[in-house]
């Protein structure tokens, strides 16, 4: 799964997302992966209003 990367916006970051969802297999649809790259960037945002680090996000991906 991607993570967003330092300084990347949203709309980047979901483009590169769903191209690479959908290539891994991971969604059976664009709107699947859609809603999977968009649910990683909130996990982000969210994160990082804690103050957590980007690197926590390699949890989301279980195949890593």
């Amino acid at each position: 799964m991607p993570i967003p990367n330092p300084g990347e916006n949203e709309t980047d970051f979901l483009s590169r997302c769903i191209g690479m969802v959908m290539e891994e297999g991971t969604a059976n649809d664009k709107s699947q992966a859609a809603a999977i790259c968009h649910s990683i960037w909130k996990r982000k945002k969210q994160e990082n209003t804690e103050g957590a680090a980007l690197s926590d996000l390699h949890e989301l991906n279980p195949y890593e």
